[in-house]
């Protein structure tokens, strides 16, 4: 459960972490979170296919990059894995409580997806973090949006319509 430290840099990390790997072999790999999140879509020899997340850490001090493994049986937190690798593993199977685990997640991720892809417009109301808000402006991917005069810049993502 915890954190495995002990490397000089991320890519010295990285390649340990591929060739670590053993039997499971690599499908695809997607970084996600400025190099913070690394996915692989993984296929075991008997042919099971699931996400891997490797979460990884830090800084320029010596042997103070590390990671920390996470399986979507596990059912992460993080959603914004990549909907390739969805597609490419196929659906969980089985009834085990780590597939419906694993098969929530991936519910979770698709919802994310799509609110990331939504648009809003000027003056529509909002639900941002448990608070009302109203649209101002869009910047880039970003809104800015407005509550009892003061602004915030927010994500699509972080978005509800009232």
């Amino acid at each position: 459960m915890g954190w495995l430290i002990g490397w000089d840099s991320r890519a010295e990390l990285v390649a340990h972490l591929r060739a670590d790997a053993g039997e499971t072999k690599i499908l695809a790999e997607r970084s996600t979170s400025y190099g913070r999140r690394l996915w692989w879509a993984c296929e075991t020899k008997t042919g099971e296919r699931f996400i891997m997340l490797m979460l990884i850490s830090g800084s320029r001090a010596p042997q103070s990059w590390g990671y920390k493994d996470i399986d979507e049986s596990m059912g992460p937190v993080e959603v914004d894995c990549p909907l390739d690798l969805l597609d490419l593993t196929g659906e969980p199977k089985g009834d085990h409580q780590g597939a419906q685990w694993a098969r929530d997640w991936r519910k979770r991720v698709r919802a994310y997806h799509a609110r990331r892809g939504q648009t809003f417009a000027t003056g529509e109301r909002v639900i941002v973090g448990g608070g009302e808000y109203q649209v101002m402006e869009r910047r880039g991917r970003h809104y800015i949006v407005v509550r009892d005069g003061q602004r915030f810049r927010t994500l699509p993502e972080q978005m509800v319509r009232t």
